[in-house]
């Protein structure tokens, strides 16, 4: 069974109007607006026989046990078993490391 996963940060922003300001856009005629920026994780996930070129992917934005929980499942869902021999890819030890 082969098992990957591996992540990335999106940039994820929401408009909301200035605090503190009572300003009208002169164009809109409505209150100004800001824009506040969040990053966020991403993480993508696949599982599949070693000998099938078919995969079962997973991708959430959470944290890593969720992430890694689906993962499992999708993994028992193409047949790993307990006696199942597992090759994992991954990147990201610095965050599975923070989990622990």
């Amino acid at each position: 069974m082969l098992v990957e996963s591996d992540g990335s940060e999106i940039r994820t922003g929401v408009s909301q109007p200035k605090e503190g300001t009572n300003e009208v856009s002169p164009i809109l005629n409505q209150p100004e607006k800001e824009k506040i920026i969040k990053w966020k994780d991403i993480r993508i996930g696949l599982a599949r026989p070693s000998d099938s070129v078919a995969k079962t992917y997973i991708r959430k934005k959470d944290f890593y046990p969720e992430v890694i929980g689906q993962l499992l499942n999708a993994a028992v869902l193409v047949g790993m078993t307990p006696e199942t021999v597992v090759i994992s890819v991954a990147d990201g030890g610095n965050g599975l490391k923070e989990e622990n």
